[in-house]
């Protein structure tokens, strides 16, 4: 998981082929910021060459791809310290 998580950059996404209902349901903020996390992360583990069949979708990899700023800033500040 940790070379998926590794390898998740801005705009290396990848499109979903959804149908017209599913964008539909997907429409509202949570939705798309769902859409988002995930296009990046089929994105990064398209980068890495990882199985297509697997995909690290915990609650903790959702939350590492979102928060890619906080993380940063919290290793930084451990290795200030």
């Amino acid at each position: 998981m940790q070379d998926v998580l590794a390898n998740v950059v801005r705009g290396r996404v990848v499109y979903l082929d959804l149908r017209h209902d599913q964008k539909h349901q997907l429409r509202d903020p949570d939705g798309q910021l769902a859409l988002l996390i995930l296009r990046h992360m089929l994105g990064a583990r398209d980068a890495t060459g990882t199985d297509r069949n697997n995909l690290p979708n915990t609650m903790l990899a959702f939350q590492a791809v979102a928060q890619p700023n906080q993380q940063a800033s919290t290793a930084r500040d451990t290795a200030e310290a």
